[in-house]
């Protein structure tokens, strides 16, 4: 069964809103690495990026491969870890996609989203999110909150002994 697993270590509310289609940010030179904002939580990937350019050095594409750890942080603390299936995604920086230098010797990049708003189609990692078999949401021992209202699979919710 796919699915993305979830694990809070702290009772702390979820403090960000849900971006739909669920796009991916990168800033690889400040070493923050991939992000995505799910359920009111962000999550932020390991895995493997690499930036293709043209000859002058100007960004052509580039590809993701997410192997499938990521920790789980609001508001600057990490409050837990998760799991998933690995993601990979090349982009040809079309339909929002995009690659800059962030000034640092390192790249910003950007997997699109929903165009508009909370409609189909999603981006690349929503439509895999939804993908999922199911998303299991593993609650701390205090008082938890995770927004699944906006994905389109199976959500388990699991409390702590604080529900």
């Amino acid at each position: 069964m796919a699915e993305m697993v979830i694990n809070a270590d702290v009772s702390v509310p979820g403090s960000f809103g849900h971006v739909w289609g669920a796009p991916l940010v990168y800033n690889g030179g400040y070493a923050s690495g991939w992000v995505a904002y799910l359920g009111g939580y962000g999550l932020q990937f390991s895995g493997q990026t690499s930036v293709q350019t043209d000859l002058d050095g100007n960004p052509i594409g580039f590809t993701v491969t997410l192997d499938g750890s990521f920790t789980l942080f609001t508001n600057g603390a990490v409050v837990g870890s998760g799991t998933m299936p690995s993601f990979t995604y090349t982009s040809t920086l079309s339909d929002g996609d995009y690659a800059v230098p962030d000034g640092n010797g390192g790249w910003q990049l950007g997997i699109h989203g929903s165009p508009v708003g909370s409609t189909t189609p999603l981006g690349p990692f929503g439509e895999f999110i939804t993908g999922l078999d199911r998303v299991v949401y593993n609650g701390s021992d205090g008082v938890d909150a995770f927004d699944g209202s906006y994905f389109y699979n199976s959500m388990v919710m699991h409390g702590g002994a604080g529900d």
